[in-house]
């Protein structure tokens, strides 16, 4: 009976342990930022690097479609950055709102009226796709 009750026992204890790894997985999977504050970070990942003036990266946070259209190339994006910075002057961010795989965020600069962008997951990650006249210098 003994070997019984030990062998009781560490099948309890594996069940358990197989019990709390997948109450972890479970909790770490839905751990992930949701769509909106991705799209937030986005955002603000972009106006941060402008302020830096990090202008590669700025580019990085716009969507292939935008930096053809309003560039045709990373390093033409680069260099109309540079001369024509977008920045949202220390702007805030009003609201967030994600449909599906497309958001559109209204921000607000410390001198300018409340403006709307729109962005797109590509790839998995979100993208500034716009509007056109934000970027054309």
């Amino acid at each position: 009976m003994s070997r019984e009750s030990t062998f009781g026992r560490a099948h309890r204890r594996l069940t358990a342990s197989a019990v709390a790894i997948g109450i972890i997985a479970g909790v770490s999977a839905c751990g992930g930022k949701s769509d909106a504050q991705q799209v937030r970070d986005v955002v603000n990942g972009f106006d941060k690097t402008l302020f830096e003036n990090k202008f590669a990266q700025a580019c990085g946070y716009l969507s292939d479609t935008l930096v053809k259209s309003a560039f045709r190339t990373r390093t033409r994006c680069l260099a109309q950055i540079e001369t024509h910075n977008p920045s949202t002057e220390d702007g805030t961010i009003k609201s967030v709102a994600v449909h599906g795989n497309t958001a559109t965020v209204v921000a607000q600069g410390t001198t300018e009226a409340p403006a709307a962008l729109e962005l797109r997951k590509q790839g998995g990650a979100w993208k500034i796709t716009g509007p056109l006249k934000y970027f054309s210098g």
